[in-house]
C-alpha cells in the first residue's frame, strides 16, 4: 500500500503536476495519458492478478524439473519383535525375540521419464501460456483506461466549454439589466436571459456529476489511494494516428496469429499434446529404480558391524485401462478438441473486431471533420451575435441560439475526438499490437 501511495506522489510531483481542492473538499490529481498508462501497467489489480499467475506457472515449472532428483535420508531404524514368525522357508517359529538396529546415510530414488519428461515440456507451455495470458490482459486492461481517460478528457472540455458560456451568459444578463432599467428593452428578455443563465448552470452541474463518475471509474483502474479525483493533464488532444484504416481483408488476414489471446491459446493446445504423450509414448519407456546406503546394523545396540546396500531396478508399468478403455486418451482427444474450437472462434473474432473498429474509425473521422467545420462556423456566429446584441441590432435570443449552436459544435468535436483515438488505440491492439 504505500508503494503505491509513493508511485501516486511521485507522478503528482514530476513535471507539472498539481494538487488542488475542489468544491467537495477532495483531493485532486491531473495526470497525462503517458502517465495514466505507467500507472495503470503498475497497479492495475487486474494486471496483477495474472502476473501473479504467471509467477505461479513459473513455480509449477520449477517443481516439474526437479523430477530426476533423488532423495537423500539419514537416520536410525529399529525393529523388535516377540513371538511367532515365519522363516523365508514357511516354517512358523514360536517363542522367539528379534530385535536390530540400523543407523547410517543413503539415497534413492524413483523416476519416470515416460511422464516426468513430458510433463516438463507441458509445464514449460503452460509458462508461455500464461505469459501470454497476461499480455492479453494487460492490453485490454490499458483500453480501458485510455478509454476512460479519453471520457474524462471529454467530459472536461465540454465542462470548460461550457463554464465560458456561463461566463458569458451573466455578462448578458447584466447588459440586459441595465438596458431594461434604462428602458431600452423588455422585461420578458431579461428574464429570458436570466433562465438561459440557470439552464446552464444546471448542466454544468450535471456535467461535474459525470465528470466525478468518470474519474471514479479511472481511479479504481489505477487503484489510486482514495479519496482523490483524477482530471486529463492534457489540455489539448489532437487526433492520433497509429494504424491506417485499411478494409482491404487481405490485410489483416493473418492480424489473429500475432494476438498475444491466440498465442496463448496455442500455448495451451500444444501444452495438451505434450501431456497426452505421457499416456502413449510415455508408457513405453521404462520406469527406473535405484538405492544405495551405508551404515551401522546389528543388535540392539551392540555389537554393530558396517552394511552397505545397493539396489537397482527397470521396470515398465503398464495400465491395461489405457489400451482398453482409453479414458485419458479420450480425456486430452476432447480438451484438443475444444481449444481448436476456441482458437478457431477467437479468429472469427478478430476479423469482426477489426472491422467494426475500422468502420468506427471512418465515421469518427467524418466526423471529426464536420465537428471541426461545424466548430468554426459557430464561433464565429457567436462572436457576431455577440457584437449585435451589444449594438442592440440583435434580440437576446439570437445570442442564446448561437450560444446552443457553439455549445452542441464543441461537444460534438470533443465526443469525435475521443472516439476517433478510442478507437485508434482498439485497432492498434487488435491487430496484433501490444500497448
Amino acid at each position: 500500500m504505500h508503494k503505491k501511495i509513493i508511485i501516486f506522489l511521485l507522478a503528482a510531483l514530476a513535471g507539472k503536476r498539481s494538487y488542488s481542492q475542489d468544491s467537495l473538499n477532495m483531493p485532486v490529481m491531473k495526470l497525462t495519458l503517458s502517465e495514466v498508462m505507467q500507472l495503470a501497467g503498475a497497479n492495475n489489480l487486474t494486471i496483477k492478478d495474472y502476473q501473479l499467475r504467471e509467477q505461479a506457472a513459473l513455480a509449477d515449472l520449477t517443481v516439474e524439473k526437479s523430477w530426476y532428483l533423488p532423495t537423500l535420508y539419514a537416520g536410525a531404524t529399529a525393529h523388535y519383535l516377540n513371538g511367532a514368525a515365519m522363516n523365508t522357508d514357511g516354517k512358523i517359529y514360536r517363542d522367539i525375540t528379534q530385535h536390530n538396529f540400523w543407523g547410517g546415510l543413503g539415497v534413492s530414488g524413483i523416476w519416470d521419464p515416460g511422464e516426468h519428461v513430458f510433463k516438463v515440456k507441458a509445464a514449460r507451455l503452460d509458462t508461455t501460456a500464461a505469459r501470454f495470458q497476461t499480455q492479453a490482459i494487460r492490453n485490454q486492461t490499458l483500453l480501458k483506461v485510455i478509454s476512460a481517460y479519453f471520457d474524462l478528457w471529454a467530459t472536461k472540455l465540454k465542462e470548460q466549454s461550457l463554464q465560458q458560456l456561463i461566463r458569458q451568459s451573466d455578462t448578458l444578463v447584466q447588459q440586459l439589466r441595465i438596458q431594461v432599467q434604462a428602458g431600452l428593452r423588455y422585461q420578458s428578455e431579461l428574464l429570458l436571459a436570466e433562465t438561459n443563465y440557470q439552464h446552464y448552470q444546471i448542466n454544468d452541474l450535471k456535467l461535474k456529476s459525470q465528470l466525478l463518475q468518470t474519474s471514479a471509474l479511472l481511479a479504481e483502474l489505477l487503484h489510486a489511494p482514495q479519496p482523490v479525483q483524477i482530471l486529463p493533464g492534457d489540455t489539448l488532444i489532437i487526433p492520433i494516428r497509429l494504424l491506417s484504416t485499411n478494409m482491404n481483408t487481405d490485410a489483416w488476414r493473418n492480424d489473429y496469429l500475432r494476438r498475444p489471446e491466440y498465442r496463448n491459446m496455442q500455448a495451451i493446445y500444444k501444452s495438451l499434446q505434450t501431456q497426452k504423450k505421457t499416456v502413449t509414448t510415455g508408457t513405453l519407456i521404462p520406469g527406473v529404480y535405484a538405492g544405495v546406503n551405508d551404515g551401522a546394523f546389528g543388535p540392539f545396540i551392540t555389537p554393530l558391524e558396517n552394511t552397505y546396500g545397493l539396489n537397482l531396478g527397470v521396470m515398465w508399468q503398464i495400465p491395461l485401462n489405457r489400451f482398453f478403455g482409453k479414458g485419458e486418451l479420450k480425456q486430452y482427444n476432447a480438451a484438443q478438441s475444444l481449444q481448436q474450437n476456441k482458437m478457431a472462434q477467437f479468429k472469427d473474432q478478430v476479423a469482426q473486431e477489426i472491422a467494426s473498429t475500422i468502420a468506427q474509425l471512418l465515421s469518427a473521422q467524418q466526423s471529426l471533420t464536420l465537428a471541426k467545420e461545424a466548430l468554426q462556423t459557430s464561433a464565429e456566429g457567436l462572436k457576431q451575435s455577440i457584437q449585435r446584441q451589444q449594438l442592440r441590432t440583435a434580440k437576446p435570443f439570437e445570442v442564446f441560439q448561437a450560444q446552443q449552436f457553439y455549445l452542441q459544435a464543441q461537444n460534438d468535436y470533443a465526443d469525435a475526438t475521443a472516439t476517433y483515438n478510442k478507437a485508434q488505440y482498439q485497432l492498434y491492439v487488435a491487430e496484433g499490437n501490444d500497448l
